[in-house]
C-alpha cells in the first residue's frame, strides 16, 4: 500500500511540478478532463495563484492504482499510511512527503533529495524535450518568466543560437546578375540584412517582389519557409505603418 502511495506521489512531484504543500491539499475534486486529456484543474497554488496542471497518461494510472488500492474516491488524495499498512486519518503533512521524497532518494543511491528538486527537475525535462518557456511558467504557476528560467538555469548560446534557424533563408535564382537585381522597384518592404562578409553585395531584403522586370515572374532573392511567407503576406495586406522601413 505504502509503495504504490509513494510511486504516485513521486510521479505527480515530478512528472507535475507540484509544490509539497500542493500535493498534501491535492484533492480528488479538482483531478478532471480537459480536452481529453486529465488534469488537476483551477488548482490553488502559491499566493493564491490558480492553474491548470495537464497530468500525463502514466501518472494518472499510477494516482488511480493507489486511489483503487486505498478505497479512496473524495477528500485528499494522499493520506497517511500505517505500519500495518491501513490508511489513516484524512492527509498528509507536507514533512511526511519531504521523508518519502528523501528515503526513495537514498534507496536508489542517490544523494538527499528534497520535494522542491523534482520541481526543478520536471522543469528540465520539460525543457529538454522541447517544451516551450511559456508552458512551463503555466505549468509550474511562476508569475515571473525569469523565475521559470531561473529553474532552467537558462544562458544564452551564441553558437547554434535561437535566430539561426527562424525561417529565412538567402538564395538565388540563377537568373538575375546579382542579388539586388532580384527585386523589381514595386517592392514592400519589411526588413533587410547583411551577410556573414557584411559586404553590400551581400545585402537581404526581406521582401517578395509582385512582378519582375518587363512583367516577367518575380525572381526569389530570398526563400521563404511557408509559415515566414504568410507572415510576410499578412504585412504586404496590411500596408506600411508608420516609419516603416529597414530594420
Amino acid at each position: 500500500m505504502k509503495g504504490k502511495r509513494d510511486r504516485a506521489l513521486l510521479a505527480l512531484l515530478l512528472a507535475c511540478g507540484l509544490r509539497r504543500h500542493e500535493a498534501a491539499n491535492l484533492r480528488i475534486e479538482d483531478l478532471q478532463q480537459r480536452e481529453e486529456h486529465w488534469a488537476i484543474v483551477d488548482f490553488v497554488g502559491k499566493a493564491g495563484h490558480i492553474r491548470t496542471v495537464p497530468i500525463p497518461d502514466w501518472v494518472y494510472l499510477e494516482l488511480v492504482a493507489w486511489l483503487s488500492s486505498a478505497s479512496i474516491n473524495r477528500g485528499k488524495v494522499f493520506r497517511r499510511i500505517s505500519r500495518m499498512g491501513r490508511v489513516l486519518g484524512d492527509g498528509i503533512s507536507e514533512k511526511a512527503i519531504w521523508h518519502v521524497v528523501r528515503s526513495s532518494a537514498l534507496n536508489v543511491g542517490i544523494a538527499p533529495l528534497a520535494p522542491h528538486d523534482l520541481r526543478r527537475t520536471c522543469a528540465r525535462l520539460c525543457r529538454n524535450s522541447g517544451g516551450e518557456l511559456d508552458q512551463i511558467q503555466l505549468l509550474l504557476g511562476h508569475v515571473s518568466i525569469q523565475t521559470t528560467e531561473q529553474y532552467l538555469g537558462s544562458r544564452q548560446r551564441i553558437r547554434s543560437a535561437v535566430n539561426d534557424r527562424i525561417g529565412i533563408e538567402p538564395g538565388s535564382c540563377g537568373t538575375c546578375e546579382s542579388q539586388e537585381s532580384c527585386f523589381s522597384p514595386e517592392t514592400t518592404i519589411t526588413g533587410s540584412c547583411r551577410g556573414p562578409d557584411d559586404t553590400c553585395g551581400s545585402t537581404v531584403t526581406m521582401a517578395v517582389s509582385r512582378l519582375g522586370r518587363d512583367g516577367t515572374p518575380p525572381c526569389q532573392g530570398v526563400y521563404l519557409r511557408p509559415q515566414i511567407q504568410n507572415e510576410v503576406d499578412s504585412v504586404q495586406r496590411a500596408g506600411p505603418s508608420p516609419g516603416a522601413g529597414t530594420v
